[in-house]
C-alpha cells in the first residue's frame, strides 16, 4: 500500500472536497469529504481517500461517496465513510461500517504452511503467490490460507508490547484481538494475569535456497540400473518422461517440489503410510 494518497480533489467551500467521478472510470458518483485543510494535509497521509472513490464504485449508490472529519484507513469502508443505495439496485455490504485494521508489528513471525517463519514485512513483494498457516477456531484446527490482501500503515492508535510468562514476545496495536479462555479480547482489554493460546509448533527461520542440483537425470539412470530396471519395456524411459513432465529433473535445493517430497519422506520412514482416496486421487 502507498504510504499517500496523491489523487485529484476539487474544493467546493472551506470544509467540503470533491473526489471527481473522473478519477476512476468505474466511479458512479463523486466523493464528497468533510475536512478542514488541516485536516485534509494528515488524510492524505494512508489511503482512506482512495477507499472513498471505492466505496463510489457500488451498485446503486446515490448522491456521493462521503467522508466525515474522522476518516482513516479501515478495512472495506473507510473508517468514517457513509454511503446510501436505492432500495431496489442497492446492496448490503457488512464492510459499510468501516472496520478499523488492526495489527502487528512488521518483524511479526507468521508461520508457513512448509514449516518455516517469515517477518510480516517479508511478505510484502510475495504475498500473492503465498499461503500461511491459520487456526480456524469453527474447526478447531490448524489450515492452510491464501492471503488476501497486504497493509503497511503507521498506526493510528497505541501499540502495545505482550510478553509472557513463557518468554514469548508480541508487539500489536491497541486493538489487535488475542484469543483467551473468554475468547477474542483486544489487545487494550488485557490484564496482566490474563492467560494466551499459543501455538506449540514455533516453525523454523527461512532460509534462501541454492540452486544447487541434487538429482539429475544421469544419477537417476545409475540408481536404476543398479536395481535391474534397465530399457527393457522401456521402462527406464518412462519413469525420466514422468519425473521431467512432473519439474522433478533436474531436482535442486530450491525446487518448489522438494518440500513435499521431505514430506513424503518423513511419513514413509517415520512408519507412516500415504494412500489415494476418492477419485481425485487425494493423496492422505
Amino acid at each position: 500500500m502507498k504510504e499517500s494518497w496523491d489523487g485529484p480533489l476539487n474544493k467546493i467551500d472551506d470544509y467540503r472536497w470533491e473526489i471527481p467521478k473522473s478519477y476512476n472510470s468505474g466511479m458512479r458518483v463523486p466523493g464528497l469529504i468533510y475536512a478542514s485543510s488541516n485536516l485534509l494535509e494528515k488524510i492524505r497521509q494512508d489511503q482512506a481517500l482512495e477507499q472513498v472513490a471505492n466505496v463510489a464504485f457500488l451498485p446503486g449508490i446515490v448522491g456521493h461517496s462521503l467522508a466525515m472529519p474522522d476518516i482513516h484507513w479501515g478495512y472495506g469502508f473507510c473508517v468514517g465513510g457513509v454511503a446510501a443505495t436505492t432500495l431496489d439496485n442497492g446492496i448490503i455490504s457488512p464492510g459499510g461500517i468501516g472496520f478499523d485494521i488492526n495489527c502487528l508489528s512488521s518483524d511479526a513471525l507468521i508461520l508457513h504452511p512448509l514449516g518455516y517463519t517469515l517477518k510480516i514485512k517479508e511478505f510484502e513483494k510475495i504475498w500473492l503467490e503465498e499461503k500461511i498457516s491459520c487456526f480456524d477456531f469453527e474447526k478447531e484446527d490448524l489450515i492452510n490460507s491464501k492471503i488476501i490482501n497486504f497493509f503497511k500503515k503507521f498506526p493510528d492508535n497505541e501499540v502495545y508490547k505482550i510478553t509472557t510468562k513463557t518468554g514469548k514476545t508480541i508487539t500489536a496495536t491497541e486493538d489487535h484481538p488475542f484469543y483467551t479462555k473468554d475468547g477474542m479480547i483486544p489487545l487494550n482489554k488485557l490484564k496482566v494475569g490474563d492467560e494466551l493460546a499459543i501455538y506449540p509448533f514455533e516453525g523454523v527461520p527461512y532460509e534462501e535456497s541454492s540452486s544447487e542440483i541434487i538429482l539429475n537425470e544421469e544419477k537417476i539412470k545409475e540408481l536404476l540400473l543398479k536395481l535391474g530396471k534397465g530399457n527393457n519395456g522401456n521402462g527406464l524411459n518412462q519413469i525420466l518422461s514422468h519425473l521431467k513432465k512432473r519439474g522433478l529433473l533436474p531436482l535442486r535445493y530450491n525446487s518448489p517440489q522438494l518440500p513435499y517430497i521431505l514430506k513424503i519422506m518423513g511419513y514413509v520412514f517415520g512408519d507412516g503410510n500415504i494412500h489415494f482416496a476418492n477419485k481425485k486421487g487425494k493423496g492422505v
